[in-house]
């Protein structure tokens, strides 16, 4: 079975991010550039803490009773969804983002510890620094270099442009079930760990 860490957006939070979507999307249309990406679905929209992969039963035990423990040591906090960009970079726009503000003081040690928990259950240590950020949309496959760069220059502008940060209070993170399929992965929440 194939897991990962997240927080869950409330829906409030979730339809800012799709009307964000909509905005790109019209933009990328306008352009000539619109079927570059597969944006990501509303129930699959979450701000990943950890990403475990393959995980046995005995891991899965083990994982849970240790975000238990880590999520009854921490507090609530906020979060803000605030502006947007693209991994590596606006000339090669691979995956579409928008980056989060709010308690990240708060965050950052959460998700460190919930990293230190992962490889004490026997995962290798992420090799990759945590970023913050919420998936919003992926290059196709199909797509090809220079389609993206014309949808990254297209984007340029709202990825400059300043966002109102949109709030929300996190109460709690999940573990989750990748189920991949072909038109898309699945994701079933096998453990809601609230915060105290």
């Amino acid at each position: 079975m194939r897991t990962f860490i997240a927080i869950e957006l409330p829906a409030n939070v979730k339809q800012r991010v799709i009307e964000r979507q909509r905005s790109m999307q019209r933009l990328l249309d306008e352009q000539g550039v619109g079927s570059s990406f597969r944006w990501t679905p509303p129930d699959n929209l979450h701000l990943t803490l950890r990403f475990l992969g393959d995980t046995s039963d005995a891991q899965r035990r083990q994982i849970e009773t240790a975000l238990a423990t880590i999520a009854g040591q921490n507090s609530t906090f906020q979060l803000a969804l605030q502006g947007a960009g693209a991994f590596p970079n606006l000339r090669k726009p691979n995956i579409l983002w928008l980056d989060f503000g709010g308690d990240l003081s708060v965050l950052a040690p959460l998700q460190q510890r919930i990293e230190l928990a992962a490889q004490q259950a026997g995962f290798a240590p992420e090799t990759r620094a945590f970023t913050p950020h919420l998936t919003i949309a992926r290059a196709q496959k199909s797509a090809a270099p220079a389609t993206l760069a014309r949808a990254g220059e297209a984007l340029r502008k709202v990825v400059a442009a300043t966002a109102t940060p949109t709030l929300f209070k996190v109460e709690a993170f999940h573990l989750v079930h990748s189920d991949l399929r072909p038109d898309g992965p699945i994701y079933t929440p096998l453990a809601t760990l609230a915060l105290k």
